[in-house]
């Protein structure tokens, strides 16, 4: 499907994209009717009841720099390369999707389904990421310095190598997830579930921890205090 044919069936109320191959690198601020789409966007208030989908769609390496398109059901789809500079997607669905390569530089996952989604080597610096669900993501070698993951599930995910400096994880789940060399300097983990996480090789200079869990400076690993 062409950029011009998507844009112009959503402004005529269409919702349902599932199953296609958008344009390749199509550049959505380019087109002359962005600020239109953007506005009609905003303007609707059943996007929660009647959201627009992309399901099992190709949206490889497209650029949207601030879409606003909350609780878009995005699930197993190809963002692959996609540009989506402070992008609204707030309690959106991409579960299984395949979010590899990308740039999502301060955009906002609050409260979206995640689970099993693929966001190996993207760029979520400064994202929000707040009470989202991330459970079983491939979080490796991603960029989430400073990025807001507050009460967000990362059970099982798979955090190598990622630096997540100065993100807060504050009261965030980390049951059984993978941070092996990955970095948390200064990142917050007060009130974190850190039960069976792999911390090995994890660098932890300055990470805020509860006072049960030390650090074993040697091999920078989080141990939990026996009482």
């Amino acid at each position: 499907m062409s950029g011009n044919e998507f844009v112009g069936k959503i402004l005529n109320g269409e919702r349902d994209f599932s199953n296609i191959r958008l344009e390749k690198r199509f550049n959505l601020n380019k087109h002359e009717g962005f600020i239109t789409l953007n506005d009609y966007l905003k303007s609707q208030t059943n996007l929660s009841s009647n959201p627009i989908i992309i399901d099992n769609s190709d949206f490889k390496g497209i650029s949207a720099r601030e879409l606003h398109l909350p609780y878009i059901s995005g699930k197993s789809v190809n963002f692959r390369w996609a540009k989506l500079y402070k992008a609204n997607f707030e309690c959106s669905n991409f579960e299984g999707a395949e979010i590899r390569w990308a740039s999502l530089i301060d955009a906002n996952f609050e409260c979206a389904n995640l689970y099993n989604t693929i966001f190996r080597s993207t760029n979520l610096r400064d994202a929000n990421l707040r009470y989202a669900n991330l459970e079983k993501a491939n979080l490796s070698w991603v960029n989430l310095e400073g990025s807001n993951l507050e009460r967000a599930n990362l059970g099982w995910a798979n955090l190598e190598g990622s630096n997540l400096g100065w993100a807060n994880l504050e009261g965030s789940n980390l049951g059984w997830a993978n941070f092996r060399q990955a970095s948390l300097i200064d990142a917050n983990l007060k009130g974190a579930k850190i039960y069976k996480a792999n911390f090995e090789d994890t660098i932890l200079n300055g990470t805020k921890l509860e006072k049960k869990y030390s650090i074993n400076k040697k091999k920078k690993i989080l141990k939990q205090i026996k009482p």
